[in-house]
């Protein structure tokens, strides 16, 4: 059986049901045998949790993100 092969339309279609499910990517990773990673980054409702449980000084001061 041949190695996986890396294709415009394989990583367009895991991109696009990663953003449909709400999930932001951060990283794509391509390995040389033709497979790929993608690492997340947080969604909308983990950046909102985030936010609300810092202290607001210290989103006000640039502390967090």
């Amino acid at each position: 059986m041949p190695g996986p092969r890396l294709s415009k339309a394989s990583l367009s279609n895991a991109l696009s049901a990663l953003m449909d499910l709400g999930m932001t990517p951060r990283q794509v990773s391509i390995n040389t045998d033709g497979t790929f990673t993608i690492d997340l980054g947080e969604t909308h409702a983990e950046q909102s949790a985030d936010r609300a449980t810092v202290p607001k000084k210290w989103a006000s001061q640039g502390v967090i993100k």
